[in-house]
């Protein structure tokens, strides 16, 4: 796994979603070789919750690298980080 594409305030929840699929992976392989049908289904389902989890942590360094363009752009163009900022705790203040 490449851990460049996660935050690095982000790794320890990124290194506890990777052992527990890990730890998936050999219960969904017990599970199979067992034949327990509803076993398999709930493994299953967790590790779908887990990728849920990682994809989600991926896409909260992307949205970083996004905003970061923005900021970049918009200093660049003169406009004040501060602005911005104010901006935005003032919309998220009237939601």
């Amino acid at each position: 796994m490449n851990l460049n594409q996660f935050l690095k305030d982000d790794l320890g929840m990124v290194a506890k979603e990777a052992k527990c699929l890990k730890d998936l992976q050999e219960d969904l392989k017990a599970k199979v070789a067992a034949c327990d049908t509803e076993g398999v289904h709930r493994a299953c389902k967790d590790i779908g919750k887990s990728i849920q989890s990682l994809a989600a942590l991926k896409a909260k360094k992307d949205r970083q690298k996004e905003l970061k363009q923005v900021s970049q752009m918009l200093h660049e163009q003169g406009v004040l980080c501060t602005v911005v900022r104010r901006y935005e705790n003032e919309k998220a203040q009237t939601s």
